[in-house]
């Protein structure tokens, strides 16, 4: 926001507080503050500076962590759908596997057996 090159940019509000957290009067108007300020507490806005950068950095970096995170959800969204997909394609299969085990047991003839998993193969042991 300000920086001590341009201290006006600090409210006349934040000023007394900066004053008053260092145990100075807080008194007078924003010129009279940050006369103060200056001449009693020279690091006062420098620290206040340093500080807003310190706030301005944590949240560019929570923006960067949030932009991520939201990709990350959109990939994990993604995912999600193709595993309801999956899912729905073998429950189908599942129910076409039961409807040919519910036919071939109906046309299955009397002395007629139906033919075994080995025998497809094969493999008759």
């Amino acid at each position: 926001m300000a920086s001590t090159g341009n201290a006006s940019g600090y409210s006349a509000a934040r000023l007394r507080e900066l004053l008053q957290e260092r145990g100075l009067p807080s008194a007078g108007n924003k010129a009279e503050l940050l006369l103060r300020l200056q001449e009693k507490a020279p690091d006062a806005l420098l620290q206040e500076e340093n500080r807003e950068e310190h706030v301005e950095k944590h949240a560019t970096n929570e923006e960067s962590d949030r932009s991520m995170t939201q990709g990350a959800d959109g990939a994990t969204a993604r995912e999600l759908e193709l595993v309801r997909r999956e899912r729905d394609l073998l429950r189908r299969e599942l129910e076409l596997m039961r409807r040919e085990a519910e036919l071939r047991d109906r046309t299955v003839t009397p002395g007629v057996r139906s033919p075994t998993l080995s025998e497809n193969t094969g493999n008759n042991i």
